[in-house]
């Protein structure tokens, strides 16, 4: 695959929100050749660079905009006031989300704006009570 700037910019979202889709590159690509095949169209329909990078980013990161990990980081954050920084608190937010149960995610409908949905509030509770249960298991 070629490093594009598409390519780039989904990278970088992915290894900061969703570090478990990294590694995913059959996602990746489609999602690179879905943005660049949008922003061809876009220009040819004749919108301008910023006009067609809007619809580019609105291709490359739809269902990416809330992120499980970004929870788990915050949370990580708020509950331990640590010496490390955001990259080990990062490496134990992958860590902790590996290990969540899936019932706790599976209870919820997650979408893109989700944190602005009723139950937001009630995902957030759960997900203090997780982290804290798996953070001790491994010690911060």
């Amino acid at each position: 695959m070629q490093f594009s700037y598409f390519y780039l910019q989904l990278l970088s979202h992915l290894k900061d929100s969703h570090p478990h889709l990294v590694d995913d590159s059959g996602f990746i690509a489609d999602r690179v050749d879905l943005a660049s095949i949008t922003y061809e169209q876009e220009r040819l329909d004749g919108s301008n660079h910023d006009e067609a990078m809007e619809q580019v980013n609105d291709t490359l990161f739809r269902g990416l905009h809330f992120s499980v990990h970004d929870v788990i980081f915050k949370i990580i954050e708020e509950l331990y006031t640590t010496t490390h920084g955001e990259k080990y608190i990062r490496t134990v937010a992958s860590r902790v989300y590996n290990d969540i149960n899936p019932d706790v995610l599976n209870r919820y409908k997650i979408e893109d704006n989700f944190d602005e949905t009723p139950g937001y509030e009630f995902f957030y509770i759960e997900m203090i009570g997780e982290v804290y249960s798996i953070i001790g298991d491994y010690g911060i």
